[in-house]
């Protein structure tokens, strides 16, 4: 039956589950709650049938008081009185259960609280952290930087090598060249460093006319004459001074021949050269 019927304050349908409120006088029927029928659901469930069938709703509790004196008197307050202290006592014990959660609630607060300063050190700790990547952000980039110039620095010292090395095998080329022609060089300076002793001093002598190459068997070389000296060791009775050679040539030949003068030169006569010998 309930499921054909409507709350008349809401216009919605009533459920089957019997929790709604019919009016005695009007026979109207309302929802459970503060804006239909204005009785809580904890209420209905303490009252019980009697007080639900004598129920009035507000609409007729109104109609009632505006009769006047002569009226019967209203048995509504007999009725609600009690649902009001049910009432009552309902959210005294809700606020009860509040109060006593409260301690608990305490202590969470607190532990928030100190929570609130280890997040503070916390965020101490990561703007410090941000500082320092953003440090090393600016450090690596500074080294990037850097690292682009050397490359760059050691590309063109690569290129300028590369440009050197003609330069470089010409240049080495030209003092072989050189070291060649200082050997020549010496090596001819080495061919006439001749010192010859013995010779006879005469004024205006040409040395390169005179009989030593004939007395040595030896064929006329145009090498420069660095020095002459006349030897003076031989013993005063022997008056013939003949030419003899101290320093020899260093090849094998020319000394064998410079050799054999210089022992004919000083032996001749029986006579000796103290000062070559």
């Amino acid at each position: 039956m309930a499921g054909d019927e409507m709350c008349t304050a809401c216009q919605i349908a009533l459920l089957d589950d019997g929790r709604f409120m019919k009016c005695s006088d009007c026979n109207n029927f309302y929802h459970l709650g503060q804006n239909c029928s204005g009785i809580a659901p904890n209420t209905f469930t303490t009252m019980g049938q009697g007080k639900r069938d004598v129920w009035v709703c507000k609409t007729c509790r109104a109609s009632k008081k505006r009769q006047g004196p002569n009226s019967q008197p209203d048995v509504v307050p007999e009725v609600e009185w009690p649902d009001s202290e049910a009432a009552v006592l309902s959210e005294l014990w809700s606020i009860r259960k509040s109060l006593e959660m409260l301690p608990a609630l305490h202590e969470k607060v607190e532990s928030l609280l100190l929570l609130k300063v280890e997040f503070a050190g916390l965020s101490a700790q990561v703007n410090d952290l941000g500082d320092k990547v953003s440090f090393m952000s600016s450090q690596h980039d500074t080294v990037l930087a850097e690292s682009k110039g050397c490359h760059e620095q050691v590309s063109r010292c690569a290129k300028e090598v590369e440009d050197l090395k003609p330069s470089v095998h010409e240049q080495a080329a030209g003092i072989e060249r050189l070291h060649d022609e200082l050997n020549d060089t010496e090596h001819y300076s080495r061919r006439a460093n001749l010192e010859i002793h013995g010779m006879p001093v005469e004024q205006e002598e040409d040395l390169q006319k005179n009989s030593l190459i004939s007395l040595i068997n030896w064929t006329y070389q145009t090498f420069p004459l660095l020095m002459c000296l006349a030897c003076t060791g031989f013993p005063a009775s022997v008056t013939q001074r003949l030419p003899f050679l101290c320093d020899l040539l260093p090849s094998a030949a020319p000394k064998g021949g410079w050799q054999h003068a210089a022992n004919y030169a000083c032996y001749i006569g029986q006579a000796r050269c103290r000062n070559c010998f």
